[in-house]
């Protein structure tokens, strides 16, 4: 009786062991973790039901956990054209990529994540007020599609090197403030740039264009230096012209030739 019943036993786990059914690799790929804030890294990937977006295909919200991710150029046969205000903010993200159709980055859009790399389509005209503020991005390349850089775009950011292309016009307020700039160039296209534009760093040389209007006064706080140093004082006194400045021994210095 006994050998019969240890018999039952075995079979019967051999039974379960077949049906219970195995978590593939495929199935672990679309499988969300939900385990309180624990956020799954296995992949990048995208599921429609990951987003909201609205009638004019913006991103709306980020409903999924993933941590790394692809944004999709279109859900349900809808063309996504721009990130909305929060979209994807304070998710704990680390790695995104962004669609080449996006024309718009809004309002602390990537805010409050863990980037540490971001690539611009060349597809973007705007990029939004705080919208990749307070993340660990070391770089960014703004394409010459962009025409405006809003304020606090990317403050708080861990940044060394900024490329600005030929197409942006204006920099607002505290744009790229808190990072750790030691150089930057401003192309010709640029016209205007805003108080605290580039504070915060440690910027000893500027290369850039005449005739750069700074508006360094907030209405709500006053003035408002967009370098630490005070180069722009020195950039006008010096009748705005291009060239390369240094700052060195507390003082700036000219080299025409831009």
């Amino acid at each position: 009786m006994r050998k019969v019943l240890m018999i039952f036993v075995f079979c019967t786990v051999l039974c379960l062991s077949a049906c219970t059914p195995r978590r593939t690799a495929s199935v672990e790929n679309n499988y969300e973790n939900d385990v309180g804030a624990e956020m799954s890294r296995t992949i990048f990937i995208y599921q429609a039901n990951h987003f909201t977006i609205d009638g004019d295909g913006t991103i709306t919200d980020y409903i999924g956990n993933y941590v790394d991710i692809i944004i999709p150029s279109e859900i349900n046969g809808m063309p996504i054209m721009a990130i909305g205000a929060r979209a994807f903010r304070d998710m704990g993200l680390i790695n995104i990529i962004i669609p080449d159709n996006i024309t718009s980055i809004g309002y602390r859009a990537f805010a409050s994540n863990k980037l540490t790399s971001i690539t611009i389509p060349n597809s973007v005209t705007s990029i939004g007020v705080l919208a990749f503020a307070h993340n660990q991005l070391t770089d960014v390349y703004i394409p010459d599609s962009v025409r405006e850089i809003h304020w606090g775009a990317f403050d708080d950011n861990q940044l060394t090197s900024v490329t600005i292309s030929n197409g942006v016009t204006t920099i607002f307020y505290e744009a790229f403030s808190n990072n750790q700039l030691t150089s930057i160039t401003i192309p010709y296209s640029i016209t205007r740039i805003f108080g605290g534009a580039f504070s915060g760093n440690q910027i000893t040389s500027v290369t850039i264009g005449e005739n750069v209007e700074f508006i360094d006064y907030f209405y709500h706080i006053g003035l408002m230096p967009i370098f630490d140093n005070n180069f722009e004082y020195f950039y006008n006194e010096n009748g705005r012209r291009a060239g390369t400045y240094i700052f060195n021994n507390g003082q700036w210095s000219i080299d025409i030739g831009f």
